[in-house]
């Protein structure tokens, strides 16, 4: 009897923690653009007042809020282009949000890591290179139809629309999130998945309408969740791949 297995998430583990700052960056930045949106509208005369300080330099005020409301990272200064702050870890970043008002910004750490992000209609989309000077190229929340950063292993052949949630390659390996729609059967997919992976080891969890699969070899896995019957399956496929 097969023992239950729970669904997994994506690991931040792909990505430096540098980037995934950033990220959250980008969140609590649009957030702060929308609540003072917000607050402009409700409060009046004293949003006007903070209006017109913000008016002179709209990207630092964000990008000041945003780091200040991470309970992550601690603020420690800033000038027209940069900000500096403090990770719950001790090291010290700086952000360049120069470019943000056009959806751009960098990071750089003092021993020399470096993210550059950009984020529209794909998502954030951006590039982070380590002290070794090794890149991993990312996008996240918008990759929409742009499997170029996929493994061929999770493409399923039978997939009738494909979109990527998550999408992250470099240092040797792929890692990422999809989601596909097909006509096959739930049996079909795992038997692909696994001979896509070089026949590895499946565990199956049926539990009600909760369906997935586990397919692990060696360092490679893909966990596979279902939803809907035979003939009209949705799958989501959380991989972890060596290039």
């Amino acid at each position: 009897m097969n023992e239950p297995v729970q669904p997994q998430t994506p690991q931040k583990k792909g990505l430096s923690p540098l980037a995934w700052i950033a990220i959250g960056c980008v969140g609590l930045i649009l957030l702060t653009g929308l609540l003072f949106t917000v607050g402009m509208f409700w409060v009046g005369k004293k949003a006007v007042e903070m209006g017109e300080e913000m008016m002179e330099n709209p990207a630092k005020s964000m990008a000041e809020m945003a780091i200040k409301m991470n309970p992550d990272t601690k603020f420690i200064s800033s000038d027209d282009e940069t900000v500096t702050f403090k990770t719950k870890d001790g090291e010290v970043v700086t952000m360049n949000f120069e470019d943000i008002q056009s959806g751009n910004f960098s990071m750089t750490t003092e021993e020399g890591e470096t993210s550059s992000f950009s984020f529209g209609e794909r998502g954030i989309t951006g590039t982070t290179k380590g002290e070794d000077g090794e890149e991993t190229e990312f996008s996240l929340f918008g990759g929409g139809s742009d499997t170029s950063n996929v493994p061929d292993q999770v493409k399923y052949p039978g997939a009738t629309s494909m979109t990527t949630t998550m999408a992250s390659r470099g240092r040797g390996k792929w890692e990422g999130m999809i989601g596909y729609e097909t006509g096959s059967t739930l049996d079909e997919v795992v038997d692909w998945q696994s001979g896509a992976l070089d026949d590895c080891e499946v565990t199956r969890t049926d539990i009600g309408d909760m369906r997935t699969a586990t397919i692990s070899c060696g360092e490679d896995s893909v966990n596979l969740m279902f939803m809907g019957q035979d003939g009209s399956l949705q799958v989501t496929a959380t991989y972890d791949i060596r290039e």
